[in-house]
């Protein structure tokens, strides 16, 4: 499925210069929980008390859609929560006592019911488990754990059993402890290592990316404040580490973080060194070692850093709290893990930890820092000039003839995946993301009867509702759908088989949503009825256990059918289905009755002469009138009738057949041949614009529009895409730097591409 989220494409050539972002702190509504303030900075004493508040975590914690942060109070002893209103500001603070003084916080689903759980450390013996309730609020604080006093936290999924674990680090014995984490929250005691002198800060990532024992493995780096090192632990994929190999790095480094600076591949580490006022960057050579020191200057004590793409351009930059001279600083990434000279925005007194996210949903990353003293988030914003982005193929994954592709973290690591249907050799890629948008084979998924089964349309789900991925897939000559279920390792198991139309039918594309809206995922499957070639919708419910069981097909509508579209087209709650056929050149529509049945065949909603084939169809609401719309694809033929896009306005009836005269667009000028529509908010300006892949010419094309004047036109050339035939495809962000990034497949070339956007 091609999915709504969109991708970033362009083309054009960059431009010589590129305005810098306007960072401007922001005022927030969050009252004074602390006291002080003001006055000059504190000195930064480096024990578990100097420490106290060098971690914060983000998330949605309330489930409105906001990003909302939680930190400590460096004043009141407690751990306190601030809503995100959407647009930079912040809801008062809530405050929640803790029986020991908290020193850094961590956020993840620990028990997997969906909420979002703290860990919190303490700076005499504890590390907190508080589980969240999904409106905001948390549960009473637990504890099991008594080492010296712990400073830093870091979370992932370290033995690979799908479950959250964490590592923290012990500042009064030099040592860090892995937390192993279980189904429910609960948590296991790992052995202890050593590490350097007073270990602060931590950070996790996937550092060996072709070692034999470690390949794939979340590994850790903790930044020794007391012996001005940096110690690496490769991770064994069981929960254990290797011995921690030490690197010099500036004084007193106190927090640590990592991103791929250079766009290698491979992750690098940058500290903020408090004793030297400067950061130090390692570039890592992708086994899990560290090439030669940089160091950039910043302001006075830094302390917490963080990495995002600040300015959007494509580089990672870097921001850093300056605990001595109260304020942030920014530096810019360029090519090659080189950075710009720091600017600075000043904050209250005493700025400690740093995040990054969306906080004003205006596409781009932002930065907020908590002052120690006052207890107070301070928005810095990152303002990206207008700017096309570009695509840039980073690497093919082999196939034999693909046909679709779907995107999905399927082993719990935190980045995604891919799985893809070859069509030649009747198999399923299973590919691991290292999270930094280059893949690695798990294992080639026999499915069908053999090779000639011909797997086509492919959608990544959770259908047990376990929080693991499952998927479904068609194949074409077998006539059959396969359900398959996560082993929590990579792998997947077949769950189900079923006859399309009874076995008299030959499945294309499959679509996944909850048609009879009983909380679980149903499937629904479009391809032809075997004898009249006319279309064929078959509806099959999912008994929470990837088995699935026929309910309803919508039979004899238009020929050639190809693709389709899950949307309420008449906003009364229930999945409508939509159509796209190529040979008659209809798009059409059926709409659910509630329990997941259409009643009513199918109706025409738009009708173009043959010759204009439609071949894939997108829904949203692209004007924003609450009503949706769609994004139509044709494989067009030289002439009149040559148009790769189309725009189908809903008119707010909610009724099939009233739909509004199309908006034709000729992409190319030339016979494009449209295979594929994607949409998303390309120019990150907060409207819906659209992308096609262009078969024949090997390229993408984007289209940008805003509310008043609909789409004004082209922002970029071409962006060659290598891709000789082009299939479908899949949306997400592969690299983690929260650009949306795309996999299309390339039946004729026998790859999935991987593009990467900046």
């Amino acid at each position: 499925m091609l999915s709504l989220a969109g991708i970033l494409a362009g083309g054009c050539s960059p431009k010589l210069l590129r305005t810098l972002p306007v960072l401007t702190a922001a005022a927030t509504s969050v009252s004074d929980s602390g006291g002080g303030g003001g006055g000059s900075s504190p000195s930064l004493t480096i024990s578990a008390a100097g420490l106290r508040g060098l971690q914060a975590a983000t998330g949605d914690f309330d489930q409105d859609g906001d990003v909302d942060v939680v930190f400590v109070s460096q004043t009141t002893d407690a751990v306190l929560y601030a809503a995100g209103d959407g647009s930079g500001g912040f809801a008062a603070v809530v405050s929640y006592a803790m029986a020991q003084t908290p020193v850094g916080v961590t956020a993840g689903d620990l028990d997997r019911d969906g909420d979002l759980d703290l860990f919190v450390t303490s700076d005499t013996s504890n590390v907190y488990y508080i589980p969240g309730n999904g409106d905001g609020t948390f549960g009473a604080a637990s504890s099991n754990f008594a080492w010296s006093a712990n400073i830093g936290i870091t979370m992932g999924n370290f033995d690979t059993d799908g479950d959250l674990d964490a590592v923290v680090t012990l500042i009064g014995s030099d040592q860090v402890a892995p937390l192993m984490g279980s189904f429910g929250g609960t948590l296991t005691f790992g052995a202890t290592y050593a590490v350097g002198d007073m270990p602060t800060g931590i950070a996790s990532g996937v550092l060996d990316l072709n070692g034999t024992a470690n390949d794939g493995k979340l590994s850790i780096v903790v930044a020794n404040s007391g012996a001005n090192t940096i110690s690496v632990l490769l991770g064994n994929g069981n929960g254990t580490f290797n011995a921690a190999v030490s690197y010099a790095m500036g004084t007193t480094p106190v927090g640590v973080a990592l991103g791929d600076f250079n766009k290698d591949g491979a992750l690098d580490v940058v500290t903020a060194n408090s004793g030297s006022s400067n950061i130090s960057i390692r570039t890592g050579v992708g086994d899990g070692t560290f090439g030669a020191e940089t160091t950039y200057t910043v302001g006075t004590n830094p302390v917490g850093v963080v990495v995002a793409d600040f300015n959007r351009d494509g580089d990672l930059d870097i921001a850093v709290t300056n605990n001595g001279s109260d304020n942030i600083s920014v530096l810019l990434g360029a090519a090659g893990a080189t950075f710009g000279a720091a600017t600075n925005t000043a904050t209250s007194d005493g700025p400690m930890a740093i995040v990054a996210a969306d906080f004003n949903r205006n596409g781009e990353p932002d930065a907020v820092a908590i002052e120690s003293t006052d207890n107070v988030p301070t928005l810095v914003s990152g303002t990206d000039p207008a700017d096309p982005a570009t695509v840039t193929q980073a690497s093919t994954i082999p196939g034999s003839t693909q046909c679709d592709a779907a995107l999905g973290d399927i082993d719990h690591d935190g980045d995604i995946d891919i799985v893809y249907s070859n069509l030649g050799s009747g198999t399923v890629g299973v590919y691991d993301n290292n999270g930094s948008g280059a893949f690695a084979l798990v294992e080639n998924l026999n499915v069908g009867s053999g090779a000639g089964s011909q797997p086509c349309g492919i959608e990544l789900t959770d259908f047990t509702r376990d929080g693991w991925l499952d998927f479904v897939v068609t194949l074409r000559t077998d006539g059959t759908v396969q359900t398959f279920t996560n082993d929590r390792d990579g792998t997947f198991t077949l769950a189900d088989t079923q006859n399309f139309l009874a076995g008299a039918g030959t499945p294309w594309d499959v679509e996944v949503g909850d048609m009879d809206k009983d909380g679980d995922p149903d499937v629904v499957v479009i391809g032809i009825e075997t004898g009249d070639a006319n279309s064929a919708v078959e509806v099959f419910f999912n008994n929470s256990a990837a088995v699935l069981s026929t309910y309803d097909s919508v039979i004899d509508g238009p020929n050639d059918t190809w693709r389709g579209s899950l949307a309420d087209l008449d906003n009364d709650g229930n999945l409508d289905i939509s159509v796209a056929t190529r040979t008659v050149a209809d798009l059409t529509a059926a709409l659910n009755d509630g329990s997941g049945g259409f009643p009513v065949a199918f109706t025409t909603v738009l009708n173009e002469a043959v010759g204009n084939d439609i071949i894939d169809v997108i829904t949203a609401d692209i004007n924003r009138d609450g009503w949706l719309d769609f994004f139509i694809a044709n494989t067009a033929t030289a002439g009149a009738q040559d148009r790769e896009l189309q725009y189908v306005r809903g008119d707010g009836t909610g009724a099939l057949g009233s739909f509004l005269a199309p908006l034709n667009y000729d992409v190319t000028g030339a016979d494009g041949n449209a295979t594929a529509v994607l949409s998303g908010d390309f120019d990150w300006d907060g409207d819906l614009d659209v992308a096609i892949a262009l078969t024949r010419d090997a390229s993408v094309e984007v289209m940008t529009s805003d509310l008043t004047t609909g789409f004004t036109g082209f922002t970029t050339t071409d962006t060659e895409i290598n891709c000789t035939d082009s299939g479908w495809g899949d949306v997400a962000d592969l690299n983690g730097d929260g650009a949306l990034d795309f996999a299309l497949t390339c039946s004729t070339d026998n790859t999935v591409g991987i593009y990467l956007s900046d």
